[in-house]
């Protein structure tokens, strides 16, 4: 057969790389495809005759191929495709990113609730009893949880039985202070029974409690004392006490730990003096010792409560007043740790959480 001239054949390249690799479209798009072919037809033979190159002769049979231009909507298509993808990425990732800021501030608001209500450890309070944080006033009646390692108890307290005591205590327990503190006395003598606690675990935070060596002696030691401070105890009456109200130093009492002072007119035996975070429960009837002496009572736990109390193992006399039990000296300088130290005191009872129930 005869060869192809060389006009024909670029025209058949051109149809060649202008035909469309699938069909669809609709006539229109059909019919558009005849005439631009046929145009380019024609233009291409007319440059041919005037000596033009192929790849000239060849644009103009198609130049929307040879420019590129069916290129370009693919390049559009994929451009705005991975632009849509960017676009979805990113709202996914602020999505998460708010979503997760969200549970984070709806866990603290919970956690910080949950912790007040438990009483967690706010030390930073602790340390700085002169401030207003740890001067709030006590309700006028409320409940202490004290969980422990021999069981639950919950002490009942009332503002009006000692206002100066019983905010210093309200506040201490908010702040978590009685949290893993070590029921260091247990007393059960013929003469007295009692269970003593009070010392913060960390030192930097008992210290400032502790009377004899605190930097806030002002705000730390309590004012008004007894005598002079406001109080209902068991028998007293008039407009300060509502009948009932007060309470003796009897079985299931909560009272500030202090010592008593000997010179104070009209208290030969000594009176109250120095209450700072200590307490003591009263496990028997200590009434005609501890009365006389101001050591007003604050709280009650019920018997049932008081049955976990009376588990708790004693280890002596504190080794201050010449005993042969832990020093509390001692736990005041070193904390718990001086406790943990000594294996012999592993089963001492121990709080857990102390909060507001």
């Amino acid at each position: 057969s005869e060869a192809p001239s060389a006009q024909a054949w670029l025209l058949g390249r051109c149809r060649s790389r202008s035909s469309p690799r699938h069909g669809g479209g609709g006539p229109s798009r059909a019919m558009a495809r005849a005439d631009s072919s046929a145009n380019g037809e024609l233009e291409s033979t007319r440059l041919r005759a005037e000596g033009a190159s192929d790849s000239d002769t060849c644009f103009a049979a198609n130049p929307h191929r040879l420019l590129g231009t069916r290129r370009w909507p693919t390049s559009r298509s994929r451009l705005a495709g991975l632009a849509c993808l960017g676009v979805l990425l990113c709202c996914s990732l602020i999505y998460f990113f708010v979503r997760g800021l969200r549970w984070r501030s709806k866990g603290a608001i919970e956690g910080a609730a949950e912790e007040e209500a438990l009483g967690a450890v706010d030390k930073q309070a602790l340390r700085h009893p002169c401030r207003p944080s740890m001067r709030h006033r006590a309700p006028a009646s409320f409940s202490v949880a004290f969980g422990s390692n021999y069981g639950t108890f919950v002490a009942a307290c009332v503002r009006e039985r000692a206002p100066v005591w019983v905010d210093r205590f309200y506040n201490l327990v908010v702040k978590g202070y009685y949290n893993e503190n070590y029921f260091f006395r247990v007393i059960n003598t013929t003469r007295m029974q009692i269970v003593q606690f009070g010392t913060n675990g960390d030192p930097a935070v008992s210290n400032i409690y502790n009377w004899s060596s605190t930097s806030t002696p002002e705000c730390a030691i309590l004012e008004p004392q007894p005598p002079d401070m406001p109080r209902c105890m068991a028998g007293d009456s008039g407009a300060a006490c509502t009948p009932g109200v007060g309470l003796s130093n009897t079985f299931g009492t909560v009272v500030m730990s202090t010592s008593y002072n000997m010179t104070t007119p009209g208290y030969p035996e000594g009176v109250t003096w120095n209450a700072t975070a200590e307490l003591f429960i009263n496990t028997g009837d200590n009434g005609k010792l501890l009365d006389s002496r101001l050591f007003v009572p604050i709280c009650q736990i019920d018997d049932a409560g008081m049955q976990a109390v009376l588990r708790f193992p004693s280890f002596g006399e504190l080794a201050d007043l010449g005993g042969s039990g832990p020093s509390l000296g001692m736990l005041y300088e070193r904390g718990n740790s001086y406790i943990r130290a000594n294996a012999s005191w592993v089963s001492m009872a121990l709080t857990s959480q102390v909060g507001i129930a």
